[in-house]
Parts: C-alpha cells; structure tokens; sequence
C-alpha cells in the first residue's frame, strides 16, 4: 500500500527512484478509542491514560496538554484537603469528558473502515465555494463537529445525493438509516450527558482490568 501511494506522485516517484527502505514500515492501526475512569481517593489519571481516542483527528496531544494543566489548577487549591481535593478532580473530570466527548465520536466516525459514500462527499462538498473556515474550526475546535456538519448541511448533502444522475436511491436512505441513529446518539451524550455515567468504579475499556489491589 505505501508503494503504491509513493507511484501515484510522478514527481515523488522520480526522487526516490532506486532508494530502499532502511527498516521495515511500522504501522499502528486496530486502535481502541475509550474512556477510563480517570478519578478517584487522591488520584487522577492524565491524557491518553484516561481517554484516547484515534490520532487522525490530531487532538490527542492536544487534549493530553489542556487538561493535564487543568488538572493542576483543580487541584492546586486544595491539594492539602483530602475531601476537597476528592470533589474537585472529580469536577475536573467531568469537565475533561464535555470537552473531549465531540472529537471522540468524530474520531470513532471518520476511522470506520469503508469507503467515503458518495452521501458523505456531497456533505463535504456544500463546504465549496464558502469563506467560512469550516473544517478547519473542527481541528481549531472553536466549534464542535456536529455543529458544523449541522443538520441543514445535512439535508443539502442528501439532496444532492439523490438528484444526482444514476443515484441508487435505496442504499442511500439506508445509509441515512444508520447515520440518523448515529446523529441522534451523538447529540444525545452531549446534551444529556447520556454517555457514560462517572459513578462507575471499573474502567469503560473492555477486557481491561486494574489488576489486584495492592
């Protein structure tokens, strides 16, 4: 696969004409994105210790920057009281999961592994022609992700799709199908906090285990 991603590129294929590789290629990929409870009795569990989610959205190191600072501004005031500290990395942590919650269904949706629909393309594509920055305010995340593919986009995009010529129409609404549970879910955690509860002591990773207590 990366030679034939190299020989699309005539110019890139020219420079590293006769060149070999100096190790084999590694890859990373089957990547679980999740959640662990990330506070407890006088501990906190920092970036990708308590939430990851796939590197293609380019948030994680982002996320594991902003909320490890915000973990010591919570705990800072009241690192010498055991009960404070309890209820304030407990707030840090909610906090955390309202912030990261959006790009984490974003990084589950775009690394599915399918092609890109011709549904998807035409959403992509009522960005055309637009001043607004669009996509670029998701890696930004001035905006979250369900708010800039809004519902009206949506609807545009799905249009488009079925007027085009030769559209096949029944495996497009059954795409909308699956998609529209999907949208309702997303917005679902988000607004009502219906996505995990913090009151559960085990980790939301499955098949992980904390091990014996010590």
């Amino acid at each position: 696969m990366w030679q034939e991603k190299l020989d699309r590129d005539p110019k890139l294929r020219e420079r590293l004409a006769g060149a070999s590789g100096m190790s084999p290629i590694r890859t990373t990929d089957d990547l679980s994105a999740f959640y662990r409870k990330s506070s407890g009795p006088g501990w906190m569990l920092i970036g990708d210790a308590g939430h990851f989610k796939d590197p293609v959205t380019g948030n994680g190191m982002r996320d594991a920057f902003k909320h490890g600072r915000l973990a010591a501004e919570y705990a800072a005031p009241v690192i010498d009281d055991p009960e404070l500290l309890d209820a304030a990395i407990t707030d840090w942590e909610k906090q955390r999961d309202r912030d990261t919650l959006p790009t984490y269904h974003w990084g589950n949706r775009e690394t599915r592994p399918q092609l890109t629909s011709p549904l998807a393309q035409a959403v992509l594509g009522t960005f055309a022609g637009t001043e607004q920055p669009g996509i670029s305010d998701l890696f930004n995340r001035t905006k979250y992700p369900e708010d800039i593919i809004s519902p009206p986009r949506l609807i545009r995009g799905l249009l488009a799709t079925l007027l085009a010529r030769g559209a096949d129409r029944r495996a497009i609404l059954a795409e909308v199908a699956t998609e529209l549970r999907y949208e309702v879910e997303v917005r679902r955690s988000r607004y009502f906090d219906g996505f995990r509860s913090r009151r559960v002591a085990a980790t939301e990773h499955p098949g992980w285990s904390v091990g014996k207590a010590p």
